[in-house]
């Protein structure tokens, strides 16, 4: 089905800025770490041009042409149509591509950056111009009729829109880095607002719609009518949505109804148009997103999750601070070079859909065709006395534990929260410090190497000073010598906490304004779902849960003012327990 939905614009899917540094904005957070890993500035635009559409409106775009293709060669090839909201420029998985024989044509999305319009906000749908993009590529002189599109980011959420609308001679998409989810995976994650990425994203593209205009030079175009463009683009874009202020005010998912709009991922699986996904296990919540999007889905698709940030460009392993293998994320790119030239030379999908990733501290790649790998089971750990992490048994002691949140908690900016604002570097440094001043739960040393694969929760036994909460779990892994290794997380707003069932990516919580509730004097059940993952915990390490009120660096304080205590029930029927999906062999 490739007919045009009639949706609301901001977010059909994710929109995160990650791309906008792969194309060479420099977004140092202050401490000599630019996020400009991606860039490459040998390639030079072999034509910059407007793109007229039926509507009259002039789109900015790039074109970059292997030597096949370029005078006096005049050669037909296949291209990669990259459609962005950020400044145009080049990647070097551009060069990539462009090596492979792959013509690129970068362009802004109506309404955007350079190009005119407006940022559509009803009737067609954010990337809907995508198919008669590619009815213009297919009409150019060095075009075989063949395209595929991906994108990072915001980017790749174009290209994964332009399975509905490209048309039969869009042959393959590849979104990296996305997700089908943003209220889920980066806005609200557990209903908590991330108000530091909001904002920061908000300011940044507002920043690009009104700059960039007057930094596009088109070829054949005067100087004078140049800038009369640019003064149009940007005439154009004042209008465009302040995202911050929007989703600020739309803390449940039925704010959401347009934004998001419940049948995209369906109608992309159901266009019939291959899908290879990549994901990172410290982007955001995205690797959530992508897995989800996968086990929902019957159609053609690959999805390869690595120990990655946003973007890519940086690996990371907390259980093995040395390791090099795989790099960052561009020697498995070649993969999907080579999935893509397949596919636009026709050659039919073959092989099963798969789920390919990488397991942290055991330095290798497993593959699945679902979620939770086969032979994972679910194996319990009881919140107990003494801080402990117990093996459930009738002897534990029943009780509560108290916990004053220390608000100046924080994951730091170094966090999976801030990584999707230009693929900034993760770091992920020993938690000892902050767990010193969190409620923490440690299990005795592991007697063999432990697998955990899978989606990890806890239940709390939960109650509070205050009328509601933010709840954030940490799972951690600490070593022989005592440091503390992050290895994943989930947090849940306790007024969010109405369950309408359980999936293979844990609790599901309609996060709906009619579902909330406030905490009353008695004690509630919190079902938290933690963030997938998959890491070998050595044998003579030991699991922890650390439990937080608060992430300070990124999210919103719950309650916004004044103290609270929480209290976590242990012991007995309503005790409170970790499930780890463990793999039997």
């Amino acid at each position: 089905m490739r007919g045009k939905p009639r949706y609301w614009i901001a977010a059909s899917l994710v929109v995160l800025v990650g791309a906008g540094t792969a194309l060479g904005i420099d977004l140092s957070r202050g401490r000599g770490t630019p996020a400009t890993i991606l860039v490459n500035p040998s390639l030079i635009a072999q034509g910059s041009r407007y793109v007229t559409l039926s509507d009259s409106t002039k789109l900015a775009a790039n074109v970059l042409l292997p030597t096949s293709a370029s005078e006096p060669n005049h050669g037909r090839v296949p291209t990669i149509l990259r459609l962005t909201r950020y400044p145009l420029g080049w990647t070097l998985l551009d060069d990539g591509l462009r090596d492979a024989g792959f013509a690129i044509v970068n362009i802004n999305e109506r309404g955007t950056s350079a190009s005119l319009g407006h940022l559509q906000q009803n009737a067609d749908s954010y990337g809907a111009d995508s198919g008669e993009i590619i009815r213009w590529i297919v009409d150019q002189p060095w075009s075989n009729g063949n395209v595929a599109t991906y994108g990072i980011s915001n980017d790749g959420s174009l290209a994964a829109l332009a399975s509905i609308y490209g048309g039969h001679h869009l042959e393959a998409v590849a979104p990296l880095f996305v997700s089908t989810d943003v209220y889920r995976d980066v806005i609200y994650p557990g209903g908590i607002f991330s108000y530091w990425f909001s904002k920061k994203w908000s300011a940044f593209v507002r920043a690009i719609d009104l700059q960039q205009p007057l930094r596009f030079s088109p070829s054949g175009v005067g100087a004078q009518q140049a800038n009369a463009l640019a003064n149009q683009a940007i005439r154009d874009h004042l209008d465009n949505l302040n995202w911050y202020a929007t989703v600020k005010r739309m803390p449940f998912r039925d704010d959401w109804k347009t934004l998001i709009p419940p049948d995209i991922p369906a109608l992309i699986d159901r266009s019939g148009v291959p899908e290879y996904a990549i994901d990172g296990w410290w982007d955001s919540a995205f690797a959530r997103g992508a897995i989800a999007q996968f086990i929902a889905g019957k159609g053609l698709g690959q999805l390869m999750i690595g120990p990655w940030n946003h973007g890519g460009s940086q690996s990371l392993d907390p259980l093995d601070p040395a390791v090099g293998d795989p790099g960052p994320f561009y020697p498995e790119f070649k993969r999907l070079v080579t999935w893509l030239k397949a596919r636009v030379t026709s050659t039919p999908e073959s092989g099963r859909r798969q789920i390919r990733y990488y397991v942290i501290g055991e330095g290798r790649w497993r593959t699945t065709s679902t979620w939770p790998p086969p032979g994972a089971s679910m194996v319990k750990y009881s919140l107990a006395a003494g801080r402990r992490l117990a093996k459930p048994t009738r002897a534990i002691q029943t009780g509560a534990d108290r916990y004053p949140v220390w608000f100046g908690a924080s994951s730091g900016d170094g966090s999976r929260w801030h990584t999707g604002m230009g693929g900034l570097q993760i770091s992920l440094s020993d938690r000892r410090a902050q767990d010193k001043r969190l409620l923490t739960y440690t299990s005795a040393r592991l007697a063999k190497a432990t697998l955990i694969t899978g989606t990890p929760s806890v239940s709390l036994r939960f109650s509070s000073t205050s009328k509601d909460a933010a709840v954030f779990v940490y799972l951690e892994a600490i070593a022989p010598g005592g440091r503390v290794a992050y290895l994943t997380e989930g947090e849940l707003r306790a007024s969010d906490r109405e369950v309408s069932g359980f999936d293979a990516l844990g609790p599901v919580h309609p996060f709906t304004r009619a579902a909330a509730r406030p905490l009353g004097a008695a004690p509630v059940d919190l079902e938290i779902g933690l963030l997938p993952i998959a890491a070998r915990v050595p044998a003579g390490y030991r699991l922890r849960i650390a439990i937080a009120g608060a992430d300070a660096g990124s999210f919103e304080r719950v309650p916004a003012h004044g103290p609270a205590t929480f209290a976590i029930g242990r012991g007995g029927n309503g005790g409170s327990f970790l499930s780890l999906p463990v793999m039997a062999r």
